[in-house]
């Protein structure tokens, strides 16, 4: 005898294992969806999705300023000023490859947040961790004007994904929403 919502049902051999046949394909069909929502939700915990610094955009992705026009290189990130000193956080979950000082760049953290993404920090005036695993938030350098390519107190902020930079406009959240 079958129940269904705690009653009997009368159910002939074959109606009964088309049933049961139909249950466990639809447990498999939800075992399948929760794997992909829990991979999904990892991959997008660890991606650089938040603003780094409260500040000002003063430069953007692939603009050029006076001394890149003359050398014709993009600028392959975007730079937020703020005062010297301000907490610069991780834009994502991810695991510190470089934290060290750098002539072009200054004071320089990059993160690799998995799935062939990182993130670059720059211009810090001090570097708070230099190795390990850091969340998304988590303090990581103080904003400066270290490097030779520095123009004033900002963090220079670039997003790459399988070895090609991206604007990081297209991860931030925030800036997201302020251009729609």
């Amino acid at each position: 005898r079958q129940y269904l919502n705690d009653r009997p049902v009368e159910m002939s051999d074959s109606s009964s294992k088309s049933v049961w046949n139909d249950l466990s394909n639809i447990r498999g069909k939800l075992t399948f969806i929760k794997t992909r929502k829990t991979i999904f939700h990892d991959v997008f915990r660890n991606m650089p999705t938040l603003l780094p610094v409260d500040g000002f955009l003063t430069l953007d992705y692939d603009t050029y300023n006076k001394h890149e026009f003359l050398n014709r290189e993009r600028h392959i990130g975007i730079d937020i000023a703020a005062k010297v000193g301000t907490v610069v956080k991780a834009a994502g979950n991810g695991e510190i490859i470089f934290a060290n000082w750098t002539p072009e760049l200054g004071n320089l953290v990059i993160l690799y947040h998995g799935n062939d993404t990182f993130s670059f920090y720059a211009h810090n005036l001090r570097i708070l961790k230099t190795e390990g695993f850091v969340t998304k938030g988590e303090p990581i350098a103080l904003l400066g004007s270290s490097g030779l390519t520095s123009s004033g107190p900002h963090l220079h902020f670039e997003i790459w994904k399988a070895g090609v930079p991206v604007d990081p406009k297209k991860f931030i959240l925030a800036l997201q929403s302020r251009n729609n």
